[in-house]
């Protein structure tokens, strides 16, 4: 895929969306690096940052502080947890290794929110799947998924254990 144009928030948004080719994170990094070189550093970095932003807006958005029926989650640790997830996920994008990924700092305060977080993190793993693994076995003190030959079996693995301890979701809108 040739890179066209400058880094955009909308071809970010595509990539979140898996609406964009396989190889087009290939081709964002490569627009982040033409973008250095055709321009002054600062306005780049300025870009990118209006760009992490808005895109953790959005998780803040939608881990909404609304109260919902049955959640059991408190709307302070609802909006926490969409912030770190977001600054997680934009900060590791393009982190080959999941042991990089999971020792970020917000992945590390993720854990640190103990049992509160396991509704949302499995919740996260419903709708998309993710290195949510090492921070369940970390809060819950066993690996469920262990001996799962793929992501698909160990988030099935984790899903039935949350239905069979009766682990409230944190509901999405």
């Amino acid at each position: 895929m040739e890179p066209k144009g400058e880094l955009t928030i909308a071809s970010v948004k595509a990539l979140e969306k898996e609406q964009a080719p396989p190889d087009a994170y290939g081709a964002l990094v490569e627009a982040l690096v033409r973008s250095t070189a055709a321009g002054p550093l600062g306005e780049m970095m300025r870009v990118w940052d209006a760009q992490i932003a808005e895109a953790i807006s959005g998780w803040s958005t939608k881990w909404s502080t609304a109260a919902r029926p049955g959640d059991t989650v408190s709307a302070h640790s609802r909006q926490r947890f969409g912030y770190l997830v977001g600054v997680w996920r934009h900060e590791t994008a393009f982190y080959a290794s999941v042991k990089d990924r999971v020792i970020h700092w917000s992945y590390q305060q993720i854990i640190g929110m103990g049992p509160t977080a396991l509704p949302l993190i499995l919740e996260e793993l419903r709708s998309e799947e993710d290195d949510w693994f090492w921070a369940l076995t970390a809060i819950v003190g066993d690996d469920v998924g262990r001996g799962a030959e793929t992501m698909a079996d160990a988030t099935t693995r984790w899903l039935q254990w949350a239905e069979q301890h009766d682990v409230h979701r944190g509901v999405l809108t």
